[in-house]
């Protein structure tokens, strides 16, 4: 997730000069703290899970929203649940409930996506959902 946002803030990999990186530089080192610190909107223990506990929280409708690759949204429609070689996905809580679109400014990388949705569990469902950045 982080090159994405990386590329978005204007971040370069290399110096095209010197070819030394830069992902510890100014722009590098912005996102990373943007990230962190979007960890304290997330559940407890965030930090520790992989892939799985991510895609099985949102399937289940523990978590409002995520960004992952693959993208989640087909499976969140419980597209392919059915077929012996994606056993291992979670099977979606969510179906029928949620949305995906491209993440902000539509310049995904490596077809990333951006899923939204409400909790079930939500104390304001009806809230308009804002197009505004934060």
């Amino acid at each position: 997730m982080f090159q994405e946002r990386f590329r978005m803030e204007g971040g370069k990999f290399f110096n095209a000069d010197t070819m030394k990186a830069t992902v510890n530089g100014e722009v590098g080192l912005k996102v990373f703290k943007q990230m962190l610190a979007g960890n304290k909107f997330m559940p407890p223990g965030v930090e520790q899970w992989n892939f799985v506990d991510n895609l099985a929280a949102f399937l289940q409708g523990t978590t409002a929203m995520t960004s992952s690759w693959p993208p989640y949204g087909r499976w969140a429609a419980g597209y392919g649940s059915g077929e012996e070689a994606l056993k291992w996905v979670p099977k979606s809580q969510v179906a029928g409930k949620v949305g995906y679109a491209l993440t902000p400014l539509g310049r995904p990388e490596l077809g990333v996506g951006f899923d939204l949705s409400v909790s079930a569990t939500s104390k304001n469902k009806e809230a308009p959902i804002s197009s505004s950045s934060g």
